[in-house]
């Protein structure tokens, strides 16, 4: 008895591995299973299997993810079309606390890194997230300057190449990358999330070229995650006020309440036109949040 392809392709459809997703080991189990049925089995599951990546990095397996990027890089090598059918890349590293890491252990200095930034073709979401504490000496490797110079080239390289495609951009957990190095290229931008400290504003230079703040009023996304301090957002708002033209969905996340009165009515103020609505998420020291809408 013969099962029509669409009938099949629907079923394994459904198989799709999601990025923070229980069953995302399991379902990506079942789909190498699947390819290795028939060649029409394999057609249908291949691109399921690839599009969207996820690795994550466990305290206690961290072996585990060096060896997916070791793994994915041989993937890539062998079969050149593979990276074409990525259309999102989430890694996710470990939490570290008060424990100092080395460059050798720290997951941003894999060597597979820059080779896989740079065969992504096709890609519509790309997420860098971390879990750190403040006084972690992690938070420093992390940063954008002390990152390799070619993982920064290849993700400057990323964006050139992705920069009609990417609709999701979480930059939240590697803080410093410039603005205007990339954001200004993004045609298709729905979505960012930007962290702590992250811009470094140029306020020290004139104002920025006028193609740059052009591309940064086309990007414009509709839903802004800020990661960082009330005055910083304003002070972000005011210096690139194009970028943030379209901005319906604001979340703040911050642990700093003495400037959030006046911060916040400036945001309010900025937003007036566009803003649907507002989240507004206070960390206290313990390490727990409470999240307000406003």
């Amino acid at each position: 008895m013969h099962i029509p392809s669409e009938i099949c392709e629907t079923i394994i459809s459904n198989l799709l591995p999601c990025e923070h997703d229980d069953s995302y080991d399991i379902n990506l189990i079942t789909l190498s299973q699947c390819a290795l049925v028939s060649q029409e089995f394999s057609s249908i599951a291949r691109p399921l299997i690839f599009a969207n990546v996820f690795i994550k990095e466990e305290r206690s397996y961290c072996d585990e993810a060096r060896r997916h990027l070791w793994l994915l890089e041989i993937a890539f090598k062998c079969n050149s079309s593979l990276p074409s059918l990525v259309r999102s890349f989430t890694l996710c590293t470990a939490k570290c606390g008060r424990f100092s890491i080395s460059k050798a252990d720290n997951l941003y200095y894999h060597h597979s890194l820059p080779f896989l930034f740079s065969q992504f073709t096709r890609l519509e979401s790309f997420a860098i997230e971390a879990s750190f504490s403040a006084d972690s000496d992690e938070y420093l490797d992390m940063e954008w300057r002390r990152l390799p110079k070619p993982l920064q080239a290849a993700f400057t390289q990323l964006i050139d190449v992705n920069s009609k495609h990417l609709k999701r951009l979480n930059l939240s957990r590697v803080p410093g990358i410039p603005l205007l190095a990339w954001a200004w290229k993004l045609e298709s931008l729905s979505y960012l999330s930007i962290g702590p400290f992250m811009p470094t504003l140029q306020e020290d230079l004139e104002e920025p070229p006028e193609h740059l703040m052009n591309g940064l009023t086309r990007a414009a996304p509709a839903h802004i995650e800020f990661r960082q301090t009330p005055w910083r957002v304003e002070r972000l708002m005011k210096h690139y006020r194009g970028f943030f033209r379209n901005m319906k969905n604001a979340v703040i996340v911050t642990n700093r309440t003495a400037q959030l009165p006046v911060a916040l009515k400036a945001f309010l103020w900025e937003t007036a036109d566009t803003l649907e609505s507002l989240t507004l998420e206070l960390r206290i020291w313990t390490g727990e949040s409470r999240s307000e809408n406003v």
